[in-house]
């Protein structure tokens, strides 16, 4: 159903290109956000140097953070190398992106709307609220990045069906992979060509088998590209843990908040309200009411975009398209605690937006002109009203927190993060108020757990802080920092034994930990378990015989023993090594020790 247009006007583009700038152009003030900016640029040791033969190939060495997506990382680089850490550059980066996407979705509509409606949906695309996260956040660079090799993938395609020609497949394959490479959730891209094929591009004419199966053949080195690259992502995920494992969510609950999701973000594109960086996930807690209104949508929407195909197939691809390029995000593999996120629907809702705008022209036939502009011209404002209403939410962390906080219920993850930026800034009454609704929202929560722990110690109340710190370890015991802390809250609380089975399970798991090797010998001295002590400051000294810690260790143990003689030698020892290695404060604590010594007849050789 190919419109033939009336030649374009410049203004049309610069007006589209001007629409992104004068959204998102505020995001040049803006700082990073300590959500996953400080992981993929300003505290990453790899990102912070900049574009070289060594970050590019660690780029591509393999998954970072539970992701393969190498591309994206090169973009960060290349920030880096060009405006080192100044957000501002790494903003105007994502805004610039968002533009050209502005512009190819353009491109890409003229050919199957008209003129204006396609003006309607690039400017729709261009400054919808749902896409502020996407562009406002520098960490949501990958969805930019592979929007655009997608819209480049479709461009191509559109080539190499009309001129045949195997240039313009080659292109189409390669934009194809570096969409993959951006970000693997775009994997669904072969099978949305086939519905173009089916109800846009008339390449498939019912009951020609032949026909179908060469244009599923032409699919076919795409899905070798798409399969395995989305099935090594999903393995990374799970090897980072952020994918939830079925016996903590069955797949029933997770089917139910994929319905849900799916519903909420088109409902959403009419009535964006309340939109967050982070809807927490209801678990077990499902809304049997709101799952059945989103079911009853999706297979609504869904017969009826069956049924009008034939009539309407920009409505059938759209949908169709949007059912299948929110698949993979859509959570029935979960990753992490969120219910949705608005970032996913950025490419999603492209054939959304499609389908949206092609049933409103159909309806607006009847219409004048000027009253269509005007409907459209309502639209797009309403739409740049609520976007710019929530931009200045990603200022920073704080208020980005903040907003979190007042558009979800129960978001304990934004109470945490909202309570660390407060601590950052010295707020520390108000983080600690944070970091306990973070706790009386999910009692499990690992982080709020250790801060309120590290709150405990600092309140110099170890047996409370023991409580928060075992919490910490029974829901997150990979964090090998809060095991640490819990061994040094039962010591202080004086459960020496359950210190030394916490710094003996430490040191299984990470032998080389100094600090918690040290705390352990002090543990096994103060339970008269001298030999096994004395066992533990061989082990430091068979690694470094200067280790000054070791020898004042020893000489504690020593000490405590009864035997005089001995502590004083491995004190001298130990003073002695730390003024050589330029440790003038151990130096000057080992020389009390010694001058408290009762007087020593012999000195005791240390074997």
């Amino acid at each position: 159903m190919a419109h033939p247009a009336p030649q374009d006007r410049p203004w049309h583009r610069l007006a589209l290109a001007a629409l992104p700038v004068v959204v998102f152009g505020a995001t040049a003030s803006f700082g990073f956000v300590h959500y996953d900016d400080d992981r993929y640029v300003y505290q990453n040791t790899e990102v912070i140097g900049g574009l070289s033969l060594q970050s590019l190939r660690w780029a591509f060495a393999g998954a970072h953070y539970g992701n393969f997506n190498p591309l994206t990382w090169l973009s960060h680089l290349l920030d880096v190398s060009l405006f080192g850490l100044q957000p501002a550059g790494h903003h105007l980066h994502n805004v610039a992106l968002h533009t050209v996407n502005t512009l190819m979705v353009f491109a890409l509509a003229r050919r199957w709307l008209p003129i204006g409606a396609a003006l309607w949906l690039a400017a729709a695309f261009a400054v919808h609220p749902q896409h502020v996260e996407s562009v406002a956040w520098v960490s949501d660079r990958k969805d930019l990045l592979a929007t655009l090799w997608t819209l480049l993938t479709l461009t191509a395609y559109g080539h190499w069906t009309i001129q045949r020609r195997w240039p313009s497949y080659a292109v189409m394959t390669g934009c194809f992979v570096a969409a993959m490479l951006s970000k693997p959730s775009v994997a669904p891209l072969p099978l949305v060509l086939l519905l173009a094929d089916l109800w846009l591009l008339g390449r498939y004419k019912a009951g020609a088998m032949r026909a179908g199966g060469l244009l599923l053949l032409e699919k076919l080195p795409l899905l070798a590209v798409a399969v395995p690259l989305l099935l090594w992502a999903g393995e990374a995920q799970q090897e980072l843990g952020a994918v939830v494992a079925d016996s903590a969510l069955p797949w029933p609950y997770r089917l139910a908040n994929a319905v849900i999701g799916m519903a909420t973000y088109l409902g959403k594109m009419f009535w964006p309200s309340a939109l967050a960086v982070h809807y927490p996930h209801p678990g077990y807690q499902v809304d049997v009411p709101l799952l059945g209104l989103a079911a009853a949508s999706l297979l609504a929407v869904s017969a009826a975009a069956w049924r009008l195909r034939k009539s309407q197939p920009l409505l059938a691809f759209g949908w169709f398209s949007y059912l299948l390029m929110i698949a993979p995000v859509a959570g029935l593999v979960q990753l992490g605690s969120a219910a949705r996120a608005d970032r996913f629907v950025y490419l999603p809702m492209l054939p959304l937006l499609l389908a949206i705008v092609a049933v409103a022209v159909r309806a607006m036939q009847a219409w004048s002109p000027r009253r269509q502009r005007a409907v459209a011209a309502a639209a797009i404002a309403t739409q740049m009203a609520v976007t710019l209403t929530i931009l200045p939410a990603w200022h920073d962390t704080e208020s980005l927190m903040r907003r979190a906080c007042a558009m979800t219920d129960g978001n304990a993850m934004a109470h945490f993060d909202l309570g660390l930026a407060l601590e950052r800034r010295g707020a520390t009454d108000e983080a600690e108020t944070e970091f306990r609704k973070a706790f009386e929202l999910n009692p499990l929560d690992a982080r709020a757990n250790n801060k309120l722990g590290n709150l405990a110690m600092a309140q110099k109340d170890p047996k409370t802080a023991v409580q928060h710190y075992l919490r910490a370890v029974q829901s997150d015991p990979s964090d090998l920092g809060m095991v640490a802390n819990l061994s040094i809250a039962q010591e202080l609380a004086g459960d020496l034994p359950a210190a030394e089975a916490t710094l003996t399970a430490l040191l299984d798991r990470q032998p080389g930990d100094h600090a918690a090797r040290l705390r352990l010998i002090g543990v096994l001295g103060r339970l008269k378990r001298f030999e096994a002590a004395e066992a533990q400051v061989h082990v430091l000294l068979d690694r470094d015989i200067r280790d000054a810690e070791a020898w004042d260790a020893w000489g504690n143990i020593a000490y405590l023993e009864g035997s005089f003689g001995r502590a004083a030698e491995a004190w001298r020892l130990g003073q002695r090594t730390a003024n050589e290695a330029h440790n003038a404060e151990l130096a000057a604590k080992i020389a009390k020790k010694l001058a408290q010594l009762p007087p020593i007849a012999s000195t005791t050789i240390i074997n």
